[in-house]
């Protein structure tokens, strides 16, 4: 099960979280910005000594729908990003608004608070991740990718991979090149 805490973005707000969980006797998996991974639901009681604990800290635990909200956010774009079809890449925010029935403004700014950065942050961080997989699974060239993704010039595609991962796609190649070598 999944808790979204309003304002969980930091190492220092992580250390704080997992303590409380600890001192509250609640197993979690993982303690992620946005979000905590717990194994079983929360007993009412559990739940409100939770938020009392996080509200010290200006941490806010969220709603079930809340969460559903940004869990739902995420799937959308990672089938939107995923699809490759550049006609849905320039009209996410509608399409989002338009199956959530929700108004994009007040989404993205639920998401921001909730993940502690934005949507198009978050549409970058996946295009990327995509990326990674394209250049570890498929044999295909940088140039083919960039077309894939519809960047106007590979270039464009090194750079903004660059900079998000710090290493260049030739790295990834490189590796699929030394997996598949055996």
């Amino acid at each position: 099960m999944k808790l979204y805490i309003k304002y969980l973005v930091s190492i220092r707000c992580k250390n704080f979280v997992k303590e409380e969980l600890k001192k509250l006797g609640i197993v979690y998996y993982r303690v992620e910005s946005g979000f905590v991974e717990i194994a079983d639901e929360l007993p009412k009681k559990q739940r409100l000594q939770l938020e009392q604990r996080l509200l010290t800290t200006g941490m806010v635990l969220l709603e079930a729908e809340k969460n559903n909200l940004v869990e739902n956010t995420k799937k959308i774009l990672t089938e939107l990003i995923n699809s490759f079809d550049p006609l849905l890449e320039k009209s996410y925010t509608k399409i989002i608004s338009s199956r959530l029935s929700v108004d994009f403004a007040a989404l993205s700014n639920q998401f921001a608070e909730v993940n502690g950065y934005s949507i198009e942050h978050y549409i970058s961080l996946q295009k990327i991740e995509a990326v990674k997989e394209l250049l570890l699974y498929e044999n295909l060239t940088v140039s083919q990718i960039a077309e894939k993704f519809h960047y106007p010039h590979v270039n464009l595609l090194t750079a903004h991979f660059k900079k998000t991962t710090g290493l260049p796609p030739s790295f990834f190649i490189k590796l699929r090149k030394k997996r598949f070598q055996v």
